[in-house]
């Protein structure tokens, strides 16, 4: 009985100190992972601004760099219960943001050549990609899914399911809405909004 009862404690320590180690160290590190991944980014974009690529004062650059300027900001807050918040409570409640958003951004980009739209889309593509990893690496779904990774990789499907996971109007209407909301809470200084990513 006493074995039985030590097994039990064993097994309990074992368990608390690998949830203090998933909540803690591991996230701690997959958040700055994400947030130097997003900074190099955005400095590449910084990069090609320099170099006359795009312009500094284009509308455009201006609100690609507050996106990923929120996306830094905020990527500590960030799990797959708050994006889908995000995605859904900015499809119906802030809808006016992301309508906002989306006619400033389309309108922004209309000036530009498409060498430099491209720039900006990808700069954007590769943030969400970022994202994505960064909440599949925090959640609890990473046990599940760090093996199909594994999996997904050994048969050179990785290709195919990021295109699946960050493509399609559906997909794309959602990470619009994200980006609404990280442009939004960059421009507010202290954090104090109404808005998920910031709470």
């Amino acid at each position: 009985m006493i074995e039985l009862q030590f097994k039990i404690v064993i097994v309990s320590l074992i368990f608390i100190v690998l949830w203090v180690m998933f909540f803690t160290l591991h996230r701690k590190y997959h958040v700055a992972l994400t947030r130097q991944k997003l900074f190099v980014i955005r400095a590449n974009l910084f990069n090609a601004a320099l170099e006359g690529k795009l312009k500094f004062d284009d509308p455009a650059y201006e609100l690609v760099r507050q996106a990923l300027n929120g996306m830094i900001r905020f990527t500590h807050n960030l799990s797959f219960l708050r994006w889908f918040a995000i995605v859904i409570v900015n499809r119906y409640v802030h809808k006016n943001l992301v309508e906002h958003f989306n006619e400033q951004f389309s309108r922004s980009l209309e000036s530009l050549t498409i060498d430099q739209k491209q720039l900006l889309l990808r700069a954007l593509a590769d943030a969400h990609l970022q994202i994505f990893r960064h909440l599949m690496s925090v959640s609890l779904l990473w046990v599940v899914f760090k093996p199909l990774s594994i999996v997904l990789s050994l048969g050179h499907q990785t290709a195919r399911a990021r295109h699946w996971a960050m493509s399609g109007p559906t997909r794309k209407a959602q990470w619009r809405r994200f980006d609404a909301e990280a442009t939004y809470n960059s421009f507010n200084e202290n954090g104090d909004c109404d808005l998920l990513l910031a709470a």
